[in-house]
């Protein structure tokens, strides 16, 4: 008899012993790979090519349910560990999506390309800031990065490949709006009489990604009436709030500031979109306002918030840098991890 549930209960392996259970698991699948291990997983080499294997969120998800380990890894395995499918261009196209990156990952991915026993290269443009553009095939539950070589195989340019990316995104829907952040609302709950100023996103991995999109800055220029800021500070989030709003924008700006340590985080940059051109034109935000003004605005949110945050009282963290294991070769997984986000300061009262 099992007494409160105590006795027989799985307990969950530490992270050097899950890693080494993965591992294991992932070589006799492949015999001929091999495998280094790191901080977060290992790396392997599957017929001369790394790919770095991030084992922190699938740790995550089998310390809740340790009984179910073999049907996580095997789920895992099947995205994260799989070989790249040969597709003609006709094929391809329609698969095809622009995915924006930070340019110290990219630039880390081409050294690990190198190192390979055919070296190959992930092509980029350069976006504004610190980000740059790549071009992914979405298969299945894995997006497969589009290398050189590949292009070369294909006889097509990587401004032709980014610009038909492009257009299959085009043809998908804009991102559902998680948030509204309003001012002039008679009180929070109710937005009879508030104005929206700003807007939240959280969504897949292409949420940051649409901002690239001249079709989807117009849409965010229309809602706003005006010039706005945006912050993608990770894949999966997207925030636009109206320029004339500084206040508010420093807050965004702190909820980010520890967005680095983050999974598929991109930038603590900010960027100002210009509503007074059809394309709304992009650069980098110019901050002016004082920490001390973040908590004047009288912004509320509206609509169902994130049920991820943190605790806004919580100290400091200097940024590290940045965590190269979470993409570190020409796949990832489309899935999110769990990700802690600040919202925007709402008004303290005076």
């Amino acid at each position: 008899m099992k007494l409160l549930g105590i006795f027989g209960k799985q307990k969950p392996l530490s992270f050097p012993e899950f890693r080494d259970s993965v591992r294991l698991e992932v070589r006799r699948s492949n015999p001929g790979a091999t495998a280094e291990n790191t901080d977060s997983g290992f790396i392997l080499r599957m017929d001369g090519v790394p790919v770095t294997c991030n084992l922190r969120q699938l740790y995550f998800e089998y310390s809740k349910n340790p009984a179910k380990r073999e049907q996580l890894v095997q789920d895992w395995m099947r995205q994260a560990v799989s070989r790249v499918p040969e597709h003609t261009w006709l094929q391809a196209r329609p698969t095809l999506r622009p995915i924006l990156k930070n340019a110290e990952m990219i630039a880390h991915a081409n050294v690990q390309m190198k190192k390979a026993a055919e070296p190959d290269s992930l092509p980029s443009k350069v976006f504004v800031g610190d980000l740059c553009l790549i071009v992914m095939r979405e298969v299945g539950g894995t997006l497969i990065g589009v290398t050189q070589k590949q292009l070369v195989i294909w006889n097509i340019s990587f401004e032709e490949c980014l610009h038909e990316a492009a257009n299959s995104m085009n043809l998908l829907m804009f991102p559902s709006v998680t948030s509204e952040l309003m001012v002039g609302a008679a009180s929070r709950g109710k937005q009879e009489g508030g104005e929206i100023v700003g807007l939240v996103f959280e969504g897949d991995h292409l949420t940051a990604t649409w901002i690239y999109l001249e079709r989807f800055r117009s849409h965010l220029g229309m809602i706003l009436q005006g010039d706005y800021v945006v912050s993608i500070p990770t894949r999966n989030r997207l925030t636009a709030i109206r320029v004339d709003e500084p206040s508010m924008i420093a807050s965004m700006q702190t909820s980010n500031r520890n967005s680095r340590n983050l999974a598929y985080s991109l930038t603590n940059q900010c960027f100002q979109v210009s509503a007074q051109t059809t394309d709304g034109v992009i650069s980098i935000y110019q901050n002016t306002v004082k920490p001390e003004d973040i908590f004047d605005s009288p912004a509320v949110v509206t609509r169902q918030p994130s049920p991820l945050r943190q605790s806004q009282d919580e100290a400091f963290q200097r940024p590290a840098a940045i965590d190269f294991s979470t993409w570190g070769g020409i796949s990832e997984p489309i899935g999110e991890p769990a990700t802690v986000f600040e919202k925007p300061a709402r008004s303290r009262g005076k």
